[in-house]
């Protein structure tokens, strides 16, 4: 029987999971109006993601078997971050099997961000260069199923034995994206928070140690508050730096004006070309204004986390709209960009903080030594 609370309890979900599938629906209409798709590759890509999702699917419904028989972890901050990183590893993977991943990722996307690595790393990814370029649907296909495989096992799973394993590849394999899809985060001239600075998957790979060690709650804070604080100082500090030109020109306006160029809603197009606009004939004062509020954000996750969760939901909201174009919209994206990422560790901390205000944590922590 259908009750009152059910429908309160699955109302948000429902939206949630409405508003996600008719954006991804729009993703995959757009590949095949705007790519000129060769078909024999697709089927292929296609074949082989459906292969192995055959044998995937499986394993998880075992896993999930035996993970039913234990006690599931607390339902504090530990399993928001395995919630939040569940469904990011499932959008990336359903991402990562857009059609025109293959034939374009590789050579458009993975290839030229690995040849941009130093050279003394260079040597030992040429095989995936080359396993890339001879097997590219294959590899695409591997890479979203195991992105898949992640996302539907934190969502699945609830004991802390299993989360844990899965954590760890987790760890292993944001780490590989890191260094292989988002080199290192871009560092170089130009860097910013705006542009993907430090990298999504490097947020992902932190978020999964959370995760894999039997870190008491208050270490989960701990890693969760100085890792929002540290990227939003640091990024506060590279805007600030007049080499990377945030400064003169129209550096600002051109990381939106150039989302404008690509296929996307016509009205969210306008919308940022008007931002373009706007920025481009105050760009000094916008400047100082977004250092003074990464800054300000930073400095508030020191000395006060649960305001700094609210105000870092807004914030990175802002910064993911009109800098980053919500991530996956046109072309290769593969994940929703730094700036979602955020705003979702900032929601599991807001809502942690909401269950447990930090004056109750404080009396909580001391009057149990044990939970420090």
């Amino acid at each position: 029987m259908v009750t009152e609370k059910t429908i309160r309890n699955f109302l948000p979900t429902g939206i949630i999971s409405l508003v996600l599938s008719s954006v991804l629906i729009f993703l995959f209409l757009a590949d095949v109006s705007e790519f000129s798709m060769p078909i024999m590759m697709v089927r292929t890509f296609y074949l082989y993601t459906i292969l192995l999702l055959v044998y995937t699917i499986p394993v998880i419904f075992i896993i999930r078997h035996f993970d039913r028989k234990l006690h599931p972890a607390e339902s504090g901050l530990w399993n928001y971050v395995r919630i939040f990183l569940g469904g990011l590893w499932l959008l990336d993977g359903i991402l990562q099997i857009q059609p025109e991943m293959s034939f374009g990722f590789a050579p458009f996307v993975l290839i030229p961000t690995l040849q941009a690595l130093p050279a003394g790393i260079q040597p030992f990814i040429h095989p995936i260069i080359m396993a890339w370029t001879t097997s590219g649907s294959l590899m695409d296909a591997v890479s979203g199923v195991i992105q898949i495989f992640l996302g539907l096992s934190f969502l699945t799973l609830k004991s802390r034995k299993y989360v844990s394993v899965i954590a760890a590849i987790s760890f292993l394999w944001a780490i590989s994206i890191w260094i292989m899809g988002e080199d290192f985060g871009a560092p170089g001239i130009g860097m910013s928070i705006l542009t993907g600075f430090p990298g999504a998957a490097l947020l992902y790979a932190i978020s999964s140690l959370v995760l894999v060690f039997n870190f008491r709650q208050i270490t989960q804070i701990r890693i969760l508050k100085y890792t929002l604080a540290l990227v939003f100082i640091v990024s506060a500090i590279i805007q600030a730096i007049p080499a990377n030109g945030y400064w003169i020109n129209s550096a600002i306006a051109s990381v939106t004006g150039s989302y404008t160029i690509i296929y996307e809603p016509r009205i969210l197009s306008l919308f940022l070309y008007d931002v373009a606009l706007f920025l481009s004939a105050n760009i000094v004062p916008w400047n100082l204004i977004l250092v003074f509020v990464m800054g300000s954000t930073g400095a508030i996750w020191l000395f006060r986390p649960g305001l700094a969760s609210k105000v870092t939901i807004v914030v990175s909201a802002v910064i993911w709209i009109i800098g980053q174009d919500f991530g996956i919209l046109g072309g290769y994206g593969t994940d929703p960009n730094t700036a979602f990422v955020l705003l979702l560790m900032s929601l599991a901390m807001y809502l942690h903080y909401r269950k447990y205000p930090e004056k109750m944590l404080k009396v909580h922590y001391h009057e149990d030594p044990a939970a420090l």
